[in-house]
């Protein structure tokens, strides 16, 4: 008989030499070769299957493989909302601080989410699951929070056609807050998707979409200082104004909102604004459409708007920017593309009336107006100030200032542009001043742009437009007359200067001047060709320039020189 212990030793020995079989170890028990058929030891019906691990338990769409970090509940998965459940609900290995502290469940604690609007006090959170849900609600003025927890894109608010989706009235400061959903359907006289009024909540991560009201069909803001931040407004409708927005007597502030295919029978396809202060940063405005203001319209308004894209926008007059009154600063802005639908409309890309306007580190190109300034134009005393930017291709279709026009306007600061490819139908290619204020030029190259008729580059017209332009650089520009200038009318001071390479299919090639008492200091006038007379210069019986300094040399013409001064040499 062998001792109790003995055997132990020896049962350990066995196990060693001969190696313990696993039911998870295919390679023994699972072996074809040995006859473990798959239908008698490792069958995946029976136990050891190797999908279970990836199952969606819980339905959320997500498996182990996907990244869900637990199969069992819903709300578990990657790019979750974390509920401050003390649970990593969005599987990035964290538990958040600055997560979204859930009161109250819809449709687990409510079926609807305006009855858990009633049940809520201020403070409290209503976080709401995945769905459609058919409402309009109201947030009472209470300060609380609505929250799709799975974001806009399966959490949809339907208005049903019955009044704007979502209302704030009456109280709320930016305590109160709308977060995750997708609206649409909404339908009301103010605010289809949401209507704020004397209210001043926080809007986050919605798509407001297929909403119509008159005044802003997406949003609309009255008495409000509401934020604005990464909402996508899009194909809503007004019937007066604010396609996308409108905000009145309201202080919003934006940040990457983009407003896209929004409509408005008059004013303001993708924004309009009335007596606000609007600042915006990161914004899309595109293919939005309007009478006045394709893309965004104020009127008597604040504004600061920065590093944004406002593109392919129409309208009659304004197609990307309109703004009437008030001040405004646009910085870093790209406005192209953008395009007038009337023959007689002016500012393909931006429309300034009676307002001081800076424009700095932008580019204005590619857009089209049906008459005047196809890149600016601006009138009634307006203000601008440009600073480190380029306006190029542009088109003025039917009339002046391919580029630039500046008409009735109190004046014009422009400084370190580029002025190119921009072409005007009638006068003033790059830049057109008539009866304009005081304008002072400084490090502007203008090349290659040209006008049917006067002034490749620059036509100054009637009053005293240019005060001083210094090192100004004019460049393979052409017109009829003046392929380079064409002064009329006028008076300037120009210092510093070349004008190189234009050409005309009549008189000047380089610079006309008629009625005209300009000064010209320390420049270069050469190798610019007329077809007619005056190849570089060509001065009219009437006008009286003064020339220090200046060399004109190589220029060409097909017809006998004009000497445009006394003492001046044929060139």
């Amino acid at each position: 008989m062998i001792a109790p212990h003995r055997f132990i030793e020896l049962v350990l020995i066995t196990a060693m030499l001969t190696g313990c079989p696993s039911d998870d170890d295919d390679t023994i028990v699972d072996d074809d070769v040995t006859g473990d058929d798959d239908s008698t030891g490792d069958d995946d019906s029976t136990g050891d299957d190797d999908s279970t691990p990836d199952d969606d338990q819980d339905g959320d769409g997500w498996t182990v493989a996907d990244g869900d970090c637990d199969t069992t509940d819903a709300a578990v998965h990657p790019g979750a909302a974390d509920l401050c459940d003390g649970v990593d609900n969005d599987c990035d290995g964290v538990i958040p601080q600055d997560c979204i502290p859930c009161g109250l469940m819809v449709p687990t604690d409510h079926a609807a989410i305006q009855d858990a609007i009633v049940a809520a006090v201020d403070g409290e959170t209503i976080c709401v699951e995945p769905g459609i849900y058919t409402e309009n609600l109201d947030f009472l003025g209470k300060d609380i929070g609505v929250v799709g927890i799975d974001g806009s894109a399966t959490t949809v608010l339907d208005g049903g056609l019955g009044g704007p989706v979502v209302t704030f009235t009456g109280g709320g400061g930016s305590d109160a807050l709308l977060q995750g959903f997708w609206l649409t359907h909404g339908l009301a006289t103010d605010g289809g998707g949401v209507r704020i009024s004397g209210s001043s909540p926080t809007l986050r991560l919605l798509h407001i979409e297929g909403n119509e009201a008159d005044s802003g069909a997406g949003v609309y803001l009255e008495s409000s200082a509401s934020e604005l931040h990464d909402l996508r407004i899009e194909a809503n409708l007004a019937g007066s104004r604010g396609g996308g927005i409108f905000a009145a007597d309201s202080s919003p502030v934006m940040e990457d909102v983009d407003l896209i295919y929004n409509s408005a029978v008059y004013s303001g396809g993708g924004l309009c604004g009335h007596d606000s202060t609007v600042t915006a940063t990161g914004s899309l405005v595109s293919d939005n459409s309007a009478q006045n203001g394709g893309g965004i319209l104020f009127q008597q308004c604040s504004v600061d708007w920065q590093d944004s894209s406002i593109d392919g926008n129409s309208a009659r007059s304004g197609g990307g920017v309109f703004v009437d009154g008030g001040d405004a600063q646009f910085t870093g802005v790209q406005v192209t593309d953008n395009v007038l639908t009337a023959s007689d409309g002016n500012g393909g890309g931006w429309y300034l009336e009676s307002a001081d306007v800076a424009i700095h580190s932008s580019v204005t190109n590619g857009n089209v107006a049906g008459e005047e300034g196809g890149g600016i134009w601006a009138g009634g005393s307006a203000m601008v100030s440009m600073t480190e930017g380029v306006v190029s291709n542009n088109i003025a279709t039917n009339d002046d200032g391919g580029g630039i026009c500046l008409q009735d306007s109190s004046g014009a600061i422009l400084d370190q542009l580029v002025v190119e490819d921009n072409w005007a139908g009638d006068t003033g290619g790059g830049l057109l001043l008539d009866n304009s204020g005081i304008a002072a030029l400084s490090r502007i190259l203008v090349i290659g742009n040209a006008a049917q008729d006067n002034g490749g580059r620059i036509y100054y017209h009637t009053g005293n437009p240019i005060d001083t332009a210094d090192h100004i650089e004019i460049l393979r520009n052409s017109a009829d007359r003046g392929g380079g200038i064409y002064a009329h009318y006028s008076a300037g001071v120009f210092t510093n200067f070349r004008i190189v390479g234009n050409e005309s299919t009549g008189e000047a090639g380089g610079l006309w001047v008629g009625f005209d008492h300009s000064v010209f200091v320390n420049g270069l006038i050469a190798g610019n060709e007329a077809q007619n007379t005056g190849g570089g210069v060509y001065v009219a019986d009437t006008g009286n320039p003064s020339f220090i300094n200046v060399a004109v040399t190589n220029n060409t013409a097909a017809a006998a020189a004009v000497l445009p001064w006394p003492g001046a040499a044929s060139r």
